[in-house]
């Protein structure tokens, strides 16, 4: 059997597309699956079928009689988990890629149309419901998956069907129909520099129709790595972003869109060296930092810069993404004589270097930066005779009254929560990335504020110039 020619592309937003070549059809075909169907959680039961039914009616009218005009062929169909939207045609693929994306990315819900539409899918659920086939396969999902989504038919009931509204829809879309739980695909006779044409437009399609819906401002994120993957796809969508604890300087370099409102990476490593220097007269300090991660690599730069610029000595490693066992790391630290052992990583990662720190009796004190103030890192060092030392954004114990009412507003919320509470490590520490969120929150309220509006192009305007007094 011949192998697919099947290119693919990630985008930044995690979205992603397929081009299949076949270059003996004449018939092409596009389309874009989402990751939603009918056993998934949704409001109503038969909502993403609901949902499927409405996307086709746009303000001007049906989109499938645009699609028509140019000799292609429209469909959609819903699974238990997934959902589909398509097209089929010969020529005019350059008409019929954008039309795709209008289908996807473009509501218009009314009372009217919605309580139509109500009526045209109870027929259908009549009509499947004298199918003999239909009714043994219902039957059988309600007895092996009872009081589950599984158990319900994929159109809804008549119950559901009538409490179907505009409001409960747009819910419904606005919670699933994201870039990261859709993919476009495409297939046909398609020549190497028309996918690659392809390919390209699908980015500036998915960033017109799939990332800046009703996006005023984006929050985060809290990593940088993720930060500046996600940059340009912001720029591309015209919507500013306030970073909340990434600390990278390169999330913010060179782009008039990411702001931020924590401290930089430069500053907290200049900080630990500063502390392995002159608190623990440390002259040779082990660095530890994931191969390709901004964020650690980053950090242990500067680090590095700023201690050996103290006339410190200075040994590098890295791991590569996957390891599960640092052992041979804690070991050669310890070997090598290091004084200090910086390692700003993950969470996942720091709570196995803890674990070998202390099997190994390391001695000397772990420095790390903003990632590691953590409750994760609190349990992993309780009860070890290790000594952590990190940089953070946020600590209890201030006299301001702002800050109290934030500590204790929070600190009741968790305590009523349960989920929240679990979330949170099981207990009621107030870590620093919970403080930085709510900054992050009421800056931009603030900008919204200043602006005058909740328009993207306005809030992008008032940022530079908004201040806030956070916790």
């Amino acid at each position: 059997m011949k192998k697919l020619d099947v290119t693919t592309r990630d985008y930044k937003s995690g979205f992603r597309a397929k081009v299949i070549r076949r270059p003996l059809f004449a018939q092409k075909f596009m389309g874009i699956i989402v990751d939603f169907g009918g056993s998934d959680p949704q409001k109503l039961c038969g909502g993403a079928h609901f949902l499927e039914h409405k996307l086709f009616t746009k303000k001007d009218g049906d989109i499938s009689q645009r699609f028509e005009e140019l000799g292609a062929s429209t469909n959609a169909f819903t699974t238990y988990n997934e959902t589909m939207f398509y097209a089929s045609f010969t020529e005019h693929w350059r008409q019929v890629l954008p039309l795709i994306f209008e289908l996807v990315g473009t509501t218009h819900f009314t009372k009217s149309n919605v309580a139509k539409e109500s009526k045209i899918i109870a027929q259908e659920l009549a009509m499947y419901q004298d199918d003999p086939n239909w009714q043994v396969n219902y039957e059988l999902m309600q007895m092996m998956f009872p009081k589950t989504s599984l158990a319900e038919d994929l159109t809804g009931t008549k119950s559901s069907l009538k409490k179907m509204t505009p409001e409960i829809l747009q819910e419904i879309y606005d919670n699933n129909y994201v870039s990261c739980r859709m993919e476009f695909v495409a297939c046909g006779g398609f020549s190497e520099n028309q996918t690659k044409e392809i390919l390209r437009e699908v980015g500036k399609l998915e960033s017109k129709y799939l990332i800046s819906k009703k996006v005023a401002v984006v929050l985060g994120s809290y990593g940088s790595g993720v930060s500046i993957a996600a940059s340009d796809t912001f720029a591309a969508a015209g919507v500013p972003a306030i970073g909340v604890t990434c600390t990278n300087p390169q999330v913010t370099a060179g782009n008039d869109h990411y702001f931020r409102i924590c401290f930089l990476d430069p500053f907290q490593g200049s900080v630990h060296a500063n502390l392995a220097k002159d608190q623990f007269k440390a002259k040779k300090a082990y660095c530890l930092s994931k191969l390709g991660d901004d964020y650690s690599g980053g950090l242990v730069n500067y680090f590095v810069e700023a201690f050996k610029k103290l006339g410190g000595e200075v040994v590098e490693e890295t791991f590569p993404d996957g390891t599960s066992d640092f052992a041979a790391y804690v070991s050669n630290a310890k070997k090598m004589g290091a004084e200090v052992f910086f390692s700003p990583v993950s969470i996942e990662a720091a709570a196995l270097i803890i674990e070998q720190a202390n099997t190994q009796n390391l001695g000397i004190p772990v420095l790390a930066g903003d990632t590691w103030d953590s409750n994760v890192i609190l349990a992993a060092a309780k009860g070890t005779n290790v000594d952590i030392y990190v940089t953070t954004f946020f600590v209890e114990g201030s006299n301001d009254s702002q800050v109290i009412d934030f500590v204790d507003g929070f600190r009741d919320y968790l305590n009523s929560n349960s989920t929240a509470k679990t979330n949170n490590g099981g207990d009621d520490e107030i870590a620093a990335v919970s403080a930085m969120g709510f900054d992050a929150y009421y800056t931009a309220l603030e900008a919204m504020k200043n602006a005058g509006s909740v328009k993207p192009e306005a809030i992008l305007a008032a940022l530079p110039t908004t201040t806030y007094k956070g916790v």
